[in-house]
């Protein structure tokens, strides 16, 4: 059985990472963000138990913030274009070639961990085709996959709105796609969330 974790993550351009920080923070501090939002997944990620971890990169893979992360042993490989349905879609299914079982994340979901990657793989264990981590603003921060999932799954999607989760929920129905959802989790996206995030990683301080 071999296990593939994907991340995904932006190149980090002033301008095109985390723009609805922006109303908090200023366009070179929400840069900084994305970065250390990026690095946190992918240390949860090493720390992960998988047979290899992937980072999709929407922009330049040659970025030398990405070396980090290359020099930790993660492969990098660039995002397909098109809306996000359709470069989580060619991830996923793409990956399928050479693993039996998929998780593909975000880069702002500070609360993920290897727990949750566990509980994914053992959903698919229990036999679901599709296992998806509902987000609180009504997306998912974490979808996976053991067989190739169709291209309708993603098709009339709403990207970006609180009916991601519902949209692609009546879909997978539709499709006869079996669907584990996990426990909700909160990501990072507005300036009030970094706040969370910033008594978040205290907490976690105080309890290790």
């Amino acid at each position: 059985m071999k296990r593939l974790i994907i991340q995904f993550a932006k190149e980090p351009v002033q301008g095109k990472v985390k723009t609805r920080l922006l109303s908090g923070f200023e366009p070179e501090e929400t840069v900084d963000l994305h970065c250390e939002l990026v690095l946190a997944t992918a240390e949860t990620l090493l720390n992960s138990d998988c047979d290899e971890l992937q980072l999709h990169i929407g922009g330049d893979t040659r970025h030398p913030f990405f070396a980090r992360l290359s020099d930790q042993g993660i492969i990098l490989k660039p995002q397909v274009e098109g809306d996000l349905g359709r470069k989580m879609l060619q991830s996923l299914n793409g990956a399928l070639h050479d693993f039996d079982q998929v998780l593909l994340v975000g880069s702002d979901c500070p609360a993920l961990s290897p727990e949750v990657f566990d509980q994914a793989f053992q959903a698919f264990e229990a036999g679901n085709d599709l296992v998806l981590n509902p987000a609180e603003d009504g997306g998912y921060v974490l979808i996976g996959c053991q067989k190739n999932m169709p291209d309708m799954l993603f098709s009339g999607i709403s990207w970006g709105t609180e009916s991601v989760l519902r949209q692609t929920l009546a879909n997978a129905e539709t499709l006869g796609v079996s669907v584990a959802l996990l426990p909700e989790l909160w990501d990072v996206d507005y300036p009030e969330d970094v706040n969370r995030w910033r008594r978040w990683q205290n907490d976690q301080q105080g309890a290790a």
